[in-house]
């Protein structure tokens, strides 16, 4: 932590609080060993893509970020026909994509809702989409990589929408460590003891869970730091 206090250089103009620590994150995930423990000059975070055919790894994407929902909103009190209802809802939501993609964002951000139709479309023109993301999680990313946080996708109504870059994008998993469960002494005989040291941090190691982490790397370093601390069980 004291290393990324050395980087850090908040922005009181802008609103960043004086206190440094709150751009320095620590991540642990248990499992491994401490020497995986690594510091970085970006925002990691505990998230997933929205599909697995998406891109989980982008060399200097365009970053777009959103807060509004990507769906179609039916009115309640308009009466129309089933059929009409679908054909205007495909409509609509190949409109938003169309006005996203002519931004050519690689990466797409939203902090609320994605219809599943707008997520397959997005695939398909190959933009990588994360989705339901805290608004916390929001403005550290956005500070990091220089982004507008946009409030619709009625981007003619917005002066210059300006999206946010990084190094590199990539999706990583680690597996985490979890306690290992042990049984009663009785149930071993003296010829079948249980594993200790290496060899039982190795088994809780392999029925830990799998925890997928989203790495903004290489922003610039007086935006905010990360250091994430491997080794351990929970």
């Amino acid at each position: 932590a004291g290393r990324g206090t050395e980087f850090v250089e908040p922005d009181v103009w802008k609103g960043d609080p004086m206190d440094v620590r709150q751009s320095v994150k620590v991540k642990r995930i248990t499992g491994g060993s401490p020497s995986d423990s690594f510091f970085i000059t970006s925002v990691v975070c505990k998230r997933n893509i929205a599909h697995k055919k998406m891109r989980r790894k982008i060399t200097n994407p365009r970053i777009l970020m959103l807060s509004c929902a990507l769906e179609y909103e039916r009115e309640d009190n308009k009466l129309s026909s089933l059929e009409q209802l679908v054909m205007q809802e495909a409509e609509y939501l190949k409109v938003l994509v169309v006005r996203i993609a002519a931004l050519k964002p690689d990466l797409v951000i939203v902090e609320k809702t994605v219809s599943r139709q707008v997520q397959e479309m997005l695939q398909q023109k190959g933009i990588t989409l994360v989705l339901n993301v805290k608004p916390d999680l929001m403005r550290r990313i956005a500070r990091s990589t220089g982004c507008d946080i946009l409030p619709s996708v009625a981007f003619d109504k917005i002066m210059g929408p300006k999206l946010g870059m990084c190094g590199e994008f990539r999706v990583e998993v680690m597996r985490e460590a979890t306690p290992a469960a042990h049984p009663p002494s009785s149930s071993h005989s003296p010829l079948s003891r249980p594993p200790t040291g290496m060899l039982a941090e190795r088994k809780v190691a392999q029925r830990g869970a799998l925890r997928t982490l989203m790495i903004f790397d290489k922003c610039p370093a007086q935006h905010g730091c990360s250091i994430v601390l491997r080794g351990g069980t929970a």
